[in-house]
């Protein structure tokens, strides 16, 4: 489109096609009753978000948005404790959007009812703790992945130190890990350290069953070290800002890092 200053281009129009819907209903198992407040999202063929939609108390929800004829992925996401699903009826703790069913839609108008009937999960809880004070540590990030190390859900503790995962996970064996900015030294349950990216190969896996709580999946931490210093120009003596200083570890691996003050420090 050329546009002229001070001048109105006109006949710049554009026709829309009706497109297709997407609805349903979400209700615990088939026939159960009704979930409120479970996402449900509808993805592109190449794993692209494309539109969600919570349910309401009846447990049914519209995408408010049209879809043109091709092929689309529909899952859950809810912290209700009710295993999420792929389309068509696929139970998942990590969810890529594209290992599910397509839904095919065709260049005609039309409303496709997408129903899901969600289990309740198993979750995981503990308590986090200062290993030498045995203090509850608050405000300490738990995370939950899969044997194959994918990220599945993450927590906080309260002021108790306690978590409570409330992803419901579908029955079998899970890591969990701790993140934190209040000094102390990550770990991979059980006591393995985790510094900058966590490996899981000495881990102990978690066994979770579907409709339960395993507990006691407990973390002490130590306090760790810090480094600290200054950023100069070797000739000047000023400081350096706007750069960053990096801790590697003996396999070459970002462990931490820390931005340089105007100041230098």
């Amino acid at each position: 489109i050329v546009v002229t200053a001070g001048t109105i281009t006109d006949d710049i129009d554009i026709a829309l096609g009706s497109g297709s819907q997407i609805s349903g209903t979400v209700t615990q198992d088939s026939g159960g009753a009704p979930i409120e407040g479970i996402h449900v999202e509808v993805w592109s063929a190449n794993g692209q978000l494309l539109a969600w939609a919570g349910t309401d108390a009846s447990g049914d929800y519209t995408i408010n948005e049209t879809f043109a004829a091709g092929l689309y992925f529909v899952k859950t996401w809810n912290d209700l404790g009710y295993i999420n699903q792929l389309y068509d009826g696929v139970p998942c703790a990590f969810c890529v959007a594209t290992d599910g069913t397509p839904l095919v839609i065709s260049a005609d108008e039309a409303t496709y009812e997408i129903d899901f009937f969600l289990t309740i999960g198993g979750l995981i809880s503990g308590t986090v703790t200062d290993d030498t004070t045995h203090a509850n540590l608050e405000n300490i990030g738990v995370h939950v992945h899969d044997l194959a190390g994918n990220w599945i859900q993450s927590t906080g503790t309260d002021v108790d130190g306690n978590y409570l995962m409330k992803v419901g996970l579908p029955s079998g064996s899970y890591f969990t890990r701790t993140s934190n900015g209040q000094g102390y030294v990550n770990e991979v349950y059980s006591d393995v350290p985790c510094i900058g990216v966590c490996e899981f190969e000495s881990a102990t896996p978690i066994g979770v069953t579907a409709g339960s709580t395993t507990t006691g999946i407990d973390f002490a931490l130590i306090q760790g070290a810090k480094i600290s210093g200054t950023v100069t120009d070797a000739i000047s003596g000023l400081p350096i800002d706007d750069s960053d200083v990096v801790i590697v570890t003996a396999s070459g691996r970002v462990a931490a890092g820390a931005r340089v003050r105007s100041d230098g420090t």
